[in-house]
C-alpha cells in the first residue's frame, strides 16, 4: 500500500507534500499499521465536509491510497469544523509513521 498525503492552499496557497510512503518500505510492523491508519482515514473521512464552508484561504488535504492497481483519493477541507480534530489526529499517526522511516 502506499499512501501520499499533499496539503494546498491557506493564506499563501502554496502544494506540498506532506508524506509519500510505500508499506513495501517499512518492516512488517510498520506496513500493518500503515494499512490501519489509511483505513481509518478513509473511513474518518466520509464525515468530513458534510457542510465544509468555502473559504480561499482553507487548507485541503489530499489524500491518495493506493493498493496494487486500486487508487482513490480522498479530498479534505480542512474547514475547523469538530470532525476535523480526528482527521488531523490520524494524519498525524500517518506524519510521525512516515518520519520514522527515514
Amino acid at each position: 500500500m502506499k499512501i501520499q498525503i499533499q496539503q494546498r492552499g491557506g493564506f499563501a496557497g502554496i502544494t506540498h507534500t506532506l508524506v509519500d510512503l510505500d508499506s513495501e518500505s517499512v518492516d512488517a510492523t510498520q506496513a500493518a499499521e500503515l494499512k490501519r491508519l489509511a483505513h481509518e482515514v478513509e473511513s474518518v473521512a466520509k464525515n468530513a465536509n458534510a457542510g465544509a464552508g468555502e473559504g480561499a484561504d482553507f487548507l485541503t488535504y489530499d489524500i491518495t491510497l493506493q493498493e496494487g492497481k486500486r487508487s482513490k483519493t480522498l479530498t479534505i477541507v480542512d474547514d475547523d469544523s469538530p470532525s476535523m480534530v480526528k482527521i488531523r489526529a490520524v494524519l498525524e499517526k500517518i506524519s510521525s509513521l512516515a518520519r520514522g522511516t527515514h
